[in-house]
């Protein structure tokens, strides 16, 4: 599930390309998109978590199909706000997220589920909320009442790349070797490294010594893990089009470009 407008917009200087890492390779080519662009809805999204094929509209109708003997993996990256996660035109709530989940649980279609929020006061989706004997682990880019932060600025894209708490998991998760290191070993890391936000985490502990590759998968033998540039530009997420403006205005080599 991904809006989509990114590699083909008028603002993207190397058009069909996508980098989430500094000079980093393309990572859009060849990926798969169920749901795009207005078929990404909080209705639809909540109707694939919960195998629930009569409740899509749009896309190509493919919903989550696991059973009781399944590990699920969750990750969701948009913008957020006390108990509300962003849509690209629309709001899904605290309480609607958690009644899916719910129901996931009801129907037995895990083992155990791993959920991934990346959006400022993500850690308020799961705070008190969040039963702690549904075998549903869930980490948060921030607490119930700060916002997460954007890095990597592309000077050539004018734009963020990617997310502090984002980038800490995934490329930690590239360096590492996924079947040794533990959920909880890895939030140690993130939780030390993000240091721009206060990573949480909520629900079930008890399979977090359980390896992430359990959940994330295997890796492919031609992956290559990119290398870890320093974070020094983190910015609050709310703050980036005013950052973006103000770099733009730096960069720009004429009078026009800085109108």
């Amino acid at each position: 599930m991904m809006y989509d407008d990114i590699a083909e917009n008028e603002e993207n200087p190397t058009k069909g390309i996508i980098i989430n890492h500094p000079d980093g390779k393309d990572v859009y080519g060849g990926i798969k998109i169920d749901y795009k662009g207005r078929d990404v809805t909080p209705e639809n999204f909540l109707a694939v978590l919960k195998g629930d094929k009569s409740g899509v509209n749009g896309g190509n109708g493919r919903v989550l199909e696991s059973g009781p003997n399944d590990n699920v993996f969750i990750n969701f990256v948009d913008h957020g706000g006390p108990q509300i996660i962003a849509f690209p035109s629309s709001l899904l709530h605290a309480k609607d997220l958690l009644d899916a989940l719910t129901t996931m649980h009801t129907k037995k279609m895990y083992k155990e589920l791993v959920f991934y929020l990346e959006a400022c006061e993500s850690g308020s989706m799961f705070v008190n909320l969040l039963p702690t004997d549904i075998n549903i682990y869930a980490q948060t880019a921030s607490d119930p009442t700060h916002s997460s932060y954007a890095c990597y600025f592309d000077q050539k894209r004018r734009t963020y790349l990617g997310d502090v708490y984002s980038v800490n998991w995934m490329e930690n998760t590239d360096a590492s070797d996924v079947d040794t290191e533990t959920i909880a070993s890895q939030y140690g890391i993130v939780a030390k490294e993000t240091n721009t936000s206060k990573v949480q985490q909520y629900g079930t502990m008890t399979f977090t010594s359980e390896p992430i590759g359990n959940f994330l998968g295997k890796k492919k033998s031609s992956v290559q893990a990119a290398t870890p540039v320093h974070i020094e530009d983190a910015v609050d997420s709310r703050d980036v089009p005013v950052h973006i403006l103000r770099q733009s205005i730096e960069l720009a080599e004429t009078a026009a470009e800085r109108r």
